[in-house]
């Protein structure tokens, strides 16, 4: 179903400054690897910050979520998809304890370019699998 949000209040505090959806509407619109090579390099301006916020910021709770992700990355199993699942849980932990909501949105664009290039080279592997099976046949 395509069409406008139902609308709602919202009060200022709520707006969108960066919008996830925006980018991923945008990137699957109209694939650019550029776009995303420099949405996966921003993530160092969000990731140091935002770990640097929540280790004065976290409160017991986050604290624990965070130790928790950490040992599921730790443990996790060498499949790719949850190597990346462990690390994108981790990374949101991390956000959502440094409390400040423009690193919440920057970093959930940012994981929108991750999976983005993911899914491209998801493509690209399958694309390369089928070329060589129909050259050795």
């Amino acid at each position: 179903m395509c069409g406008p949000k139902p609308a709602r209040a919202s009060s200022p505090r709520e707006w969108l400054i960066v919008d996830a959806e925006v980018a991923e509407w945008r990137l699957r619109a109209l694939p650019d690897p550029d776009c995303i090579r420099r949405l996966i390099e921003f993530r160092s301006l969000v990731d140091p910050p935002a770990a640097a916020l929540a280790s004065t910021r976290a409160n017991r709770h986050q604290r624990i979520a965070i130790n928790a992700a950490h040992q599921r990355l730790v443990h996790a199993s060498p499949s790719e998809a949850l190597q990346s699942a462990a690390e994108d849980a981790l990374r949101a932990a991390i956000v959502d304890a440094s409390g400040d909501e423009l690193l919440r949105q920057m970093g959930s664009v940012v994981h929108v370019g991750i999976k983005t290039d993911e899914g491209f080279a998801a493509q690209a592997a399958a694309c390369a699998a089928t070329r060589s099976r129909f050259a050795a046949g």
